[in-house]
């Protein structure tokens, strides 16, 4: 068990130490496609100003 016990924790580091490499990246990546999705509805008129 002292075995099974170490690999489940080296695992939950193993996993917590990529959570924190990786959230800043897919942060920056779901930043980006918010702030061109405003970019598009925003500069796009809408339907009723066009007719």
């Amino acid at each position: 068990m002292k075995f099974l016990e170490k690999v489940a924790a080296f695992l939950l580091g193993a996993i917590r130490l990529g959570i924190t490499l990786l959230a800043p990246l897919l942060l920056q990546k779901i930043w980006v496609v918010i702030h061109i999705s405003v970019d598009i509805i925003y500069t796009t008129p809408p339907p009723g100003l066009l007719g």
